[in-house]
């Protein structure tokens, strides 16, 4: 049992400087978009579903991420097909969940599943 706690324990401190990372109010998007970018609200969420901080306009292609990105936490999308965006989204409406990945520190993205 108590192996088990330190186990949980040692994976929380591992993990949590990684989930606390993302900027606040940070631009948020992805490079290499496509006709199918969708614009919208990121919302960077931990893995029980609390908010951690809320990008701007987005713009994404959901279905070309690299696979080198890695999963740092829990991530909802919510698209718009019209919003001030610098292009109109089509397709993805939204709320879509994801995992939100991390390339270099600097570029945020939600990878949809």
């Amino acid at each position: 049992m108590l192996l088990h706690q330190l186990i949980s324990l040692l994976l929380i401190l591992v993990t949590a400087p990684f989930v606390m990372s993302a900027p606040l109010n940070s631009d948020v998007g992805a490079e290499g978009l496509s006709k199918r970018d969708s614009c919208g609200l990121l919302t960077f969420e931990n893995n029980i579903g609390q908010p951690l901080s809320t990008g701007k306009c987005v713009k994404m292609n959901m279905n070309s991420m690299p696979k080198k990105y890695s999963i740092m936490a829990r991530c909802r999308c919510t698209f718009y097909t019209q919003d001030n965006c610098e292009k109109s989204a089509t397709g993805w409406q939204g709320p879509v969940k994801g995992d939100f990945v991390n390339r270099d520190r600097n570029s945020y993205t939600c990878r949809h599943y």
